[in-house]
C-alpha cells in the first residue's frame, strides 16, 4: 500500500469513529462536557466579557510602574507576592497558575490596585483583573460553575 492511500485509509476509519461516536455518544454535551474534563485542573470556562478583560490585561508592557513603592510589601510577604506587575502578567497567562496568583492579591489592599491602574501608562484594567483572578481561582477550588451566556462567541480568528 502506497503512503498515500494509507494515509486516506487512516483519515477515512478516523473520520468514521468521529462520526460514530458522536451519533451513539452519551453524556454530557458543550459545557458540563467542558466542565467534567477540565475544572479539575483548573481550567474554567470564560464568557465574553471576561475574554476581553484578558485581552486587555494582555496588553501589560511589564513596564514594572506599578511596581513602584511595593517593596515594603514585597519584603513582608517573602516570596508570596513579588509585586502588582507579576499579578497582572499572571492573569495573562496559565489560568492553572490563577489560584497563586490570587493569593499575592491578599498582600494588596484594593485602594492601592485602584491607584496603580490610574497610573499605568497603558491602562490595564488591574481592578477588574484582580476580580477576575480571585473568581477563577474560587472556581479551581471548587466554588460554582461559571455559566456562559448564549451571547458568547469564540475569539476572532488570527490571521
Amino acid at each position: 500500500m502506497s503512503g498515500r492511500v494509507h494515509a486516506l485509509f487512516l483519515l477515512a476509519i478516523g473520520l468514521l469513529r468521529v462520526l460514530l461516536r458522536r451519533l451513539f455518544a452519551f453524556g454530557p454535551r458543550g459545557l458540563p462536557a467542558f466542565q467534567q474534563h477540565y475544572l479539575s485542573d483548573g481550567l474554567s470556562p470564560v464568557n465574553s466579557p471576561q475574554r476581553q478583560l484578558l485581552l486587555e490585561g494582555g496588553g501589560c508592557t511589564a513596564c514594572g510602574r506599578c511596581d513602584e513603592g511595593e517593596s515594603a510589601r514585597i519584603q513582608e510577604a517573602g516570596g508570596a507576592y513579588t509585586g502588582v506587575m507579576s499579578i497582572v502578567l499572571g492573569a495573562s497567562r496559565n489560568m492553572p497558575d490563577y489560584g497563586v496568583t490570587a493569593r499575592a492579591l491578599d498582600f494588596v489592599p484594593d485602594a492601592v490596585l485602584v491607584d496603580k491602574e490610574q497610573n499605568c501608562p497603558v491602562r490595564v484594567p488591574i481592578v477588574a483583573l484582580a476580580a477576575l483572578l480571585r473568581d477563577k481561582a474560587a472556581d479551581a477550588r471548587g466554588g460554582s460553575p461559571v455559566t456562559v451566556s448564549p451571547q458568547s462567541q469564540p475569539p476572532p480568528a488570527r490571521g
